[in-house]
């Protein structure tokens, strides 16, 4: 069994700076044949003073600023700062700023502050570094009142010159991470050649036409076709939800999917049940809410200039939710909720507050508060067997899970009707019961485009016919990210279907599905079965592939990115040279590691695949792929007792991952631990429930062991599960028992 490590195809995907000809639902139709351009927001000032008075005080209007002493909240005055064996100065340069601190090579160096990065609650600072970058430094002032200090945003590591996450590397780099949502009209403008930057804006920080659009028509003729789109859901989403780029110069009115790729609800980002665990910018969790689904919009509850909360404490939620309700939604059922009997709190006290039951707050950046905006229910419940986080421990942290979910039941009752957030923990941790309620959702036009995404993505991993079912329905939804997550799901398909079904996606009018498209259709060049009408076609949604990964070229995932397309058409000396671009940009860069040794296997340099492979299960945090990957080269090498280790090793970081326990099984069956192997199957099955690949294992194990009776009972359950193929397999061991 080989592993491949693929990147996901929108992880970092990026794209041209002009829109595709196809799929652009570009900007609102205007009269004007010219085309509009950016005049910055002082040409807004005159005619619309009250919205731009409340824009210049906002976060957006302090995104990013010239360094000068106006704007610099930080103390220069040859201020010292200590993290681990570190020291770090903050100074002032003759008119400007600098920071005295290592470089990537643990060097002290002198570093220009450029410009200031936000205003509150904190202010970081960007430094030069050469080349066009701008790196946002790891220190940061907490400009709160209480705070006024210098802290590390990596307080709780240790990060040292040449690891991933030190100021000086890609995460930290202004350019790629930070530049597009800081300013406005962004162009990245990265030369691989030079390996070198020439980034510019139209606007230095968010202004008024990031959200309305180029308004020079607008000025010129206040009576002109111009957008005021200002909290809507989608003009917000680009740059307040966690996605990739795959396209420059996004406008107002157009389609995001043929920009962007939202993050769907998955591991890593969210908690089991959807609740935002790493930083994600409010549009994923949003989306997730009954608010969403019922039309509630980012204007309704934030002032879109001055981006802060229209009322204070729960008249916020009252507006709305309240015996009179609101005039935009006249289903809403009509109550009084800020009263004791509901939130069961002391008035006017923090319990009492809609928002700390239904918005709990997560830290980011240290000093940094921000709420989940999915508007759920608490459910400590979900929390009893597992370490997803209820609102009612998270500020009762003297009580248990089971203490809230008992007070929680005597007050609303034992069970409430099952949301998406039961499903998504049984789907996520691939429970085999969970296929059929994810299905439900996946089809369900009720919920947002990015829930049903984001099952049909959870959904890929499942194979009986409500996961099939549902991708094939989904490939015609009329939203663009609910059809980018069924094409995934093509492969389940039989051809000549599946080429159908990729044809039609290659042609789709969203760049987005047909990027995701070109992942799977590349293949089909290196077979050399197409037409050569359907060759051209494939050709040119991999083109367009090729150069949406141009734009993030400084990053070692565009180059996995390349390299899985290349391999795919049969360019094995192409995949190479990409992959070993990947490794250039960060050595320890596991997906490039990984792909890299899978190719020496496939091209008959299994040991230099060693090599790799023993670089990439000494990356710190530990990677289960990477000890699957290795675990593997192991037994290829019959070296069964080390490979034994990184097996159990992958299976242990994986959290039981069911292909890891069966590969660990058969591990163990093969040196022998027949008894252990099964216990392995077993622990499984009672987890995840009777998946195909651990049925197949654990009857095997049982029938090698002798044990034919458990052995037909694993293959009647599968027969009865999964159809006739296994009716021979039944009556193979049927004859063998009697």
């Amino acid at each position: 069994m080989c592993v491949l490590f693929a990147v996901l195809a929108f992880m970092v995907l990026s794209a041209c700076s002009d829109a595709p000809e196809r799929g652009v639902a570009s900007e609102p139709t205007s009269k004007v044949q010219a085309p509009a351009e950016y005049v910055g927001s002082e040409a807004c000032r005159d005619c619309h003073v009250r919205e731009y008075q409340s824009w210049s005080g906002s976060h957006h209007a302090l995104a990013m600023q010239v360094a000068d002493p106006e704007t610099v909240l930080g103390d220069f005055d040859e201020a010292d700062f200590h993290y681990g064996d570190e020291a770090t100065r903050f100074v002032r340069d003759g008119d400007g700023y600098a920071v005295e601190t290592p470089n990537a090579d643990g060097v002290m160096e002198r570093f220009r502050v450029t410009h200031t990065f936000g205003a509150h609650p904190l202010q970081q600072y960007l430094l030069e570094v050469g080349g066009g970058r701008l790196q946002a430094f790891s220190i940061a002032w907490d400009t709160r009142a209480q705070g006024q200090r210098w802290f590390h945003l990596n307080r709780d590591a240790r990060v040292t010159p040449g690891d991933v996450l030190h100021w000086t590397g890609a995460g930290y780099n202004w350019n790629t991470q930070c530049a597009d949502c800081h300013s406005t009209a962004l162009r990245k403008n990265y030369d691989a050649a030079t390996d070198t930057f020439a980034t510019s804006w139209a606007e230095m920080t968010v202004g008024c036409e990031a959200c309305h659009g180029p308004a020079s028509q607008h000025v010129g003729d206040t009576g002109s076709d111009w957008s005021a789109m200002a909290g809507a859901v989608d003009t917000c989403a680009p740059c307040h939800s966690r996605r990739a780029q795959i396209a420059e110069g996004i406008r107002p009115g157009a389609t995001l999917e043929d920009y962007y790729q939202v993050s769907s609800i998955g591991p890593g980002l969210y908690h089991a049940d959807g609740q935002i665990l790493d930083e994600v910018y409010v549009y994923g969790s949003f989306m997730q809410s009954r608010m969403s689904e019922q039309g509630v919009v980012c204007g309704h509850c934030h002032d879109p200039h001055s981006a802060s909360v229209r009322l204070p404490g729960n008249t916020l939620c009252s507006q709305c939710h309240s015996p009179g309700g609101h005039e935009d939604f006249p289903t809403l059922t009509l109550a009084e909720y800020d009263l004791l009997a509901h939130h069961f709190h002391e008035p006017g006290s923090e319990g009492a507050q809609c928002v700390s039951c239904h918005m709990p707050e997560t830290t980011y950046m240290v000093v940094d508060p921000r709420r989940d905006h999915s508007f759920r229910i608490p459910r400590p419940d979900l929390s009893i067997d597992t370490d997803i986080p209820n609102a009612c421990t998270g500020c009762h942290k003297d009580r248990t899970a089971r203490w809230a979910g008992r007070e929680i039941a005597a007050r609303f009752g034992e069970r409430r009707a099952e949301r998406i957030a039961d499903v998504l923990v049984r789907g996520l941790a691939g429970v085999f019961d969970a296929e059929a309620g994810l299905a439900t959702i996946a089809n369900d036009p009720q919920h947002t485009a990015l829930v049903r995404a984001s099952a049909l993505e959870v959904l890929t991993g499942y194979e009986l016919g409500y996961s099939r079912d549902a991708l094939t329905r989904a490939l015609r939804s009329p939203d663009a990210r609910v059809r980018i997550a069924a094409v995934a799901g093509i492969p389940r398909l039989a051809e000549p279907r599946r080429w159908a079904e990729l044809k039609r996606a290659c042609q789709d009018a969203v760049l987005g599905v047909r990027l995701q498209a070109a992942t799977l259709a590349a293949h089909y060049l290196g077979e050399n079965t197409l037409s050569p009408a359907d060759a051209a076609l494939v050709e040119a949604v991999v083109a367009e592939y090729f150069t949406a990964q141009e734009l993030n070229a400084d990053r070692p995932e565009a180059h996995t990115n390349v390299a899985m397309i290349l391999g795919a058409r049969g360019d094995a000396m192409g995949e190479q040279a990409a992959l070993e671009r990947a490794l250039a940009i960060e050595p320890r860069w596991i997906p490039a590691l990984v792909n890299l040794a899978d190719l020496y296997r496939r091209t008959n340099r299994d040991a230099q695949a060693g090599v790799l492979l023993e670089r990439a299960v000494s990356v710190d945090p530990p990677s289960a792929e990477a000890a699957y990957a290795y675990g593997l080269w192991l037994v290829r090498q019959d070296r069964p007792e080390q490979a034994l280790r990184y097996l159990a090793l992958a299976h242990e970081l994986s959290e039981g991952a069911r292909d890891y326990a069966y590969v660990y099984a058969v591990a163990l069956h093969s040196s022998g631990a027949t008894d252990r192997a099964l216990i392995v199957l077993d622990t499984a099955i009672a987890s995840a429930g009777p998946h195909r690949i651990l049925l197949e294992g654990q009857m095997s194990l049982r029938r090698d062991s002798g044990d034919l009776e458990a052995a037909l009972s694993s293959a009647n359950r599968l027969k009865q599960l999964f159809g006739s193929r296994y009716t021979a397999l039944v009556r193979e061991l049927s004859e063998l028992q009697h």
